[in-house]
Formats: structure tokens, sequence, C-alpha cells
């Protein structure tokens, strides 16, 4: 009985002492934590005396914000009053890890300080980058981005424009109104995804419009297509042509609203592309005939050229192929890959629109020395295409080991393809 009672007492003296200890130790720990949340808010608004949780991603439905994009972790109230902080992470940069930083912004919607507190990129903006935001307001007039670091850059600027996304979306401050020209600007990619690489960066060359309905003009670098501004009456739009001559019209909301412009301003959009655009196909319909040859065990393959009607993407040409009583259908996509250079993409595909053929990946990879990983077995590469449709073509299978972006050149001129075939298919462009 003795031994039980010293054994309780040494027990009971313990728990105390543990007790006692983390009544100590507890709130150091979570002040420390505290601390670990805040230090980049403090980083972007020194001046700050404090902050409220407004938005924290990991339990957003706490909150009740809406349209807050996923590069916004979390949104913070500065408790004296001078605007809020917010939380930035996204990994649509060069490397594809997360640019993490914190943005404070003032309640009449000024920035007025950035932290960056993880950049994982190879290619550096420069430490002074992200201090070129203060004094911008929430159209980012004036923001520019850095020759070489394009993608990284990008994705700074684009996280940014998330903040103000949702401040504005929740009225949290007043946030400026962005003009008509940057609108459609901003959202062409939407709609025209032909004139953007897969990070969703435009690549064009930035052409004068014609003195009247056309103010501006944006050549896609890819060559499959063209962007016109026009101003019709009070209003401004985006119309598209692609290689076929066909016009899509986009309003500043991101709408399709082809038939709102006059027939005359279509017909200038139309001309604008005539004398702005490449149209020649060059020995495409040969390749795709070769290859459906091959298939069909034939040697009476005949490929006519299809009219590109409702397709705004990297296509840039497409092909009914006949050969040995058989039907294929040859497309090709021009999209973006390393260094933003373009690589030529060429598939055939059967009556039921799934890969018969990989005709041509040209070239399949851009300064292979950069790539110190880079592993492609093309063969298998190729192959592994075969057989896949749109419905279970994921993106995966056209990854490169080490080669990111031209695995993602491939990927996004693939995806197209399918689009394209089921454009085409439910517009009566197909045959079969």
């Amino acid at each position: 009985m003795k031994n039980i009672l010293v054994l309780l007492l040494v027990a009971v003296i313990f728990v105390g002492a543990m007790f006692g200890l983390n009544t100590v130790t507890g709130p150091i720990i979570y002040e420390n934590e505290v601390a670990a949340v805040f230090a980049p808010l403090y980083g972007a608004m020194p001046d700050a005396q404090g902050f409220n949780v407004v938005y924290d991603a990991a339990d957003a439905a706490s909150y009740g914000l809406v349209d807050v994009p996923e590069t916004v972790v979390g949104i913070y109230e500065e408790t004296s009053g001078l605007g809020y902080a917010l939380k930035l992470s996204t990994t649509k940069g060069y490397t594809g890890e997360a640019i993490e930083f914190a943005l404070a912004v003032d309640n009449g919607g000024i920035i007025t300080g950035t932290n960056l507190t993880a950049y994982p990129e190879s290619k550096d903006f420069g430490a002074d980058y992200p201090a070129t935001y203060i004094g911008l307001d929430g159209t980012l007039t004036g923001a520019e981005l850095v020759s070489g670091v394009t993608y990284s850059s990008s994705a700074f600027k684009n996280a940014v424009n998330d903040a103000f996304t949702a401040l504005g979306a929740n009225e949290l401050v007043t946030v400026a109104k962005k003009s008509d020209d940057q609108l459609l600007l901003e959202q062409i990619a939407s709609v025209y995804p032909g004139i953007a690489n897969s990070s969703n960066i435009l690549q064009y060359e930035q052409l004068e419009g014609d003195g009247g309905a056309i103010v501006t003009m944006f050549k896609a670098l890819n060559g499959s297509g063209l962007a016109c501004m026009v101003a019709e009456g009070d209003a401004s739009y985006m119309a598209v042509v692609n290689l076929s001559d066909d016009v899509m019209v986009m309003n500043t909301a991101g709408e399709i609203v082809t038939d709102v412009l006059s027939a005359e301003t279509v017909e200038l959009v139309k001309a604008a592309g005539k004398a702005n655009l490449d149209y020649t196909s060059g020995k495409a319909n040969q390749r795709f005939e070769k290859a459906a040859n091959a298939l069909a065990g034939s040697e009476d393959a005949a490929a006519v050229q299809l009219p590109l009607t409702g397709v705004f993407s990297t296509v840039t040409d497409a092909f009914e192929v006949t050969a040995g009583g058989q039907t294929f259908y040859g497309f090709v996509a021009c999209s973006y890959a390393y260094n933003n250079e373009i690589m030529e993409l060429m598939y055939l595909l059967d009556a039921n629109g799934a890969i018969a053929d990989v005709v041509r990946i040209n070239p399949i990879i851009f300064h292979e020395e950069y790539f110190s990983d880079y592993e492609l077995d093309k063969d298998s590469y190729f192959t592994g295409f075969n057989g896949l449709t749109g419905e279970t073509f994921t993106g995966e299978q056209a990854l490169i080991t080490g080669a990111t972006m031209s695995g993602n050149g491939v990927k996004s001129a693939v995806a197209d393809i399918f689009a394209a075939f089921n454009t085409l298919k439910e517009n009566g462009g197909l045959s079969a």
C-alpha cells in the first residue's frame, strides 16, 4: 500500500509539473505560430498594428467570401485601418513550383507594399521587380513583364490581379475600373486559346489598326489567327479571324457576341486577316496522304482541306483524307514550347476521332542541351498517343520528363485537335 501511495504521489507531481510547463510553453508556442502566419504580412505592411483574418483558403467556407481565386491563400484586415494584406501563391511560373508573396493594399485600392517569401524559379525576375507594383491600382496600368522571364513575371502579375479580383468581388476595397481595352486583352485567351501559351500568357505581335473601326491588332505568334480590337458605336469588341476567314467576336465581359458587328466591320476584319496571316498549307496534305496510305495499305489517298469553322485555337489546318475506302482527318496545330518557340504537330484521326497516327512533331523539343534531366524515347512517345480520344486523353500522355514546357505545348495542341474535331463534327464539317 505504501508503494502504491508513493507511485500515486509521484504521478500527481509529474502531471502537475507537466501542466505547469504547458501553461508556460503553450502560449509561447501559440505566439510563435501566430508570428509565423503574420510575419509575411508585416513584411509587406511594416506599419501595421495587427491583423484580423478575413479569409483563409484552408477553411474557405467559414468566411463567406465569393469569387476568390485559388492563388489567394489568405486575406487579412489591418486593425488600425491601413487596409488589407493578402498572402498569394502561384504555380504558373517557369518551374511550376509555388511563388509565394504578400501584398498590401490600402482602402483606396492602391498597392502599398510587397514581400516575396518564396521564389523557386531558375530564372530570376530581379529582387526589385515586386516593388515596381507599389503605387499601382487594380487596373495594374504600368505593370511590365521582365524580358526573358515572362513566365515568372506573368505569374506574379496574374496573382496580383487575382488579389484585386477577390478584394473587389467582396467589396473590401475600392478597385479601379479597367478600361475596355484592358478587359478585352485580358480575356481574349478564354475564347481564343491559340494566342496564349500553356501558362495562359499571350504571345502576339501588336500591329496598328486601319485608322477606322479596327483600333489595333494582335497577330498570334503561331500564325493561328488575328485578334482585332474594334470600335462599333459606343462599345469595343475583340474580333478574331482564323485561317479560314471565320470570325468570332467577344465583348468586354468575355462573352461571344459574333452577330453584334455590322457586315462592313466583319469584312474589314477578314481583310485584315488576309493581309497579315499566312494562309498556305505547305506540304501538310502530302504528309497526311502518306500516313493514311500506310494505315490503309493503299496508294490512293487524297486530302481535301476543310474550313476551320468555329475553330479558334492552335489548330491551323484541317484535312479530310480518304485512303483505301477509309476516312481520316488530319490536323495541324502550332503550339508554344520551350522559350515560347513554335512547335508544329500533325495528328491523323480516324473517323471516330481517335488518334490513328502521330505524323509529325517538329521539333519535339527546343534547346535540348538546356535540359539536364531530359528523357524521351521518341518512338514510344509517339505511339503512346495512338488510340486516344478526347475522352481518354488526360494530358499526362504528353508530359516529357525534364522538358515540362515542351510537354505542355504538346498537351495544349492535342487538346485543341480533339476540340477542333468535335467542333467541325457539330458544325457539319465532317463527312463521316
